[in-house]
């Protein structure tokens, strides 16, 4: 019973990486003259049992407008959006928060972007009262974007018809994306890194059947059978720049690729990185890519207004 609880937890439970609260990380006293500063908050999670701390950085003496948020991979933290301070301050604010079950967050698991989704919106929704800003750019890597697709499909695809029962008119606009390296497909993913130690087929798919239902009963979620990114990128209409590795034996390239034709965005693009894995650091001329592509949605934004982007007015 050991062996097979460690075998399903693997999969929600990855291993945190901790750090010192005092020492959180450093941001600078100024960017361009304008003095910076860090505003803390504790908003509710998404299952009204946890609390979420985020923090963001932004101009001392003015709210932002724009706030640029970094969702982390599976097994990091907060600290991975850090570089987003030098590409976006003082104009536009940094938001970076903690999954569930990650760094120094609450909770003991993670849901492979489900109910990261949902917290993302709870995070944005209570910041916005406090700070009133109206402009979004999201930044996930890995589980991270993954978690943007889920919420996008489910809080900001165009038309009414994609929404939720019971969904409330945001009071921000989402305007620009980049997604690196999201997995498409959460079972096939299993099932992929299965194969690679040694279990066929019919192994895996049995093994995996048991491991479903535990995962539905202790997290509350179908993290395998329901998570698949893949099934919801269409109706996403959000400017969006896709990027992935060539050597990233993670994600499969031509379902990624295959993805990314299914990207209901008019404005979209994808960037592929030359024999690179899925954890490997990226090289900052792709960083650069992204953040260019974000600034240009943003400009593209404010010069035109949404009909321009494809989305409801």
């Amino acid at each position: 019973m050991n062996a097979y609880r460690k075998a399903w937890e693997q999969i929600v439970k990855p291993s945190r990486l901790t750090y010192c609260d005092n020492f959180e990380f450093s941001y600078p006293d100024e960017m361009e003259g304008v003095p910076i500063r860090k505003l803390e908050f504790m908003i509710g999670s998404s299952d009204k049992k946890h609390k979420i701390k985020a923090c963001l950085i932004c101009a001392r003496d003015t709210l932002p407008e724009t706030i640029a948020v970094y969702m982390h991979t599976f097994s990091g933290n907060k600290m991975e959006g850090r570089f987003l301070m030098d590409h976006f301050l003082p104009n536009i604010g940094v938001l970076l928060f903690d999954s569930l079950g990650c760094g120094n967050a609450e909770g003991e698991f993670v849901t492979l972007g489900l109910r990261e989704k949902d917290d993302l919106g709870e995070v944005l929704r209570e910041l916005q009262k406090s700070v009133g800003f109206d402009k979004v750019l999201l930044y996930g890597r890995s589980m991270g974007a993954a978690s943007i697709i889920h919420f996008l499909a489910k809080f900001h695809a165009v038309g009414r018809e994609h929404r939720p029962e019971g969904f409330r008119e945001e009071a921000y606009n989402v305007v620009g994306v980049v997604l690196d390296s999201p997995f498409t497909d959460v079972y096939r993913l299993i099932q992929e890194i299965m194969r690679r130690k040694g279990h066929s087929h019919f192994m895996t798919t049995l093994m995996l059947y048991p491991v479903a239902g535990s995962l539905r009963s202790n997290v509350g979620y179908d993290v395998l059978d329901g998570n698949k990114p893949i099934d919801q990128v269409e109706k996403i209409k959000v400017p969006a720049f896709f990027l992935i590795g060539s050597a990233d034996d993670m994600i499969n390239q031509a379902e990624f690729r295959r993805m990314f034709g299914l990207y209901g965005a008019r404005i979209k693009h994808l960037e592929v990185m030359e024999d690179v894995t899925h954890p490997q650091e990226r090289d900052p001329k792709f960083i650069q890519k992204a953040i260019d592509f974000l600034f240009s949605a943003l400009e593209n934004f404010l010069k035109r207004g949404r009909s321009s982007l494809g989305l409801e007015t």
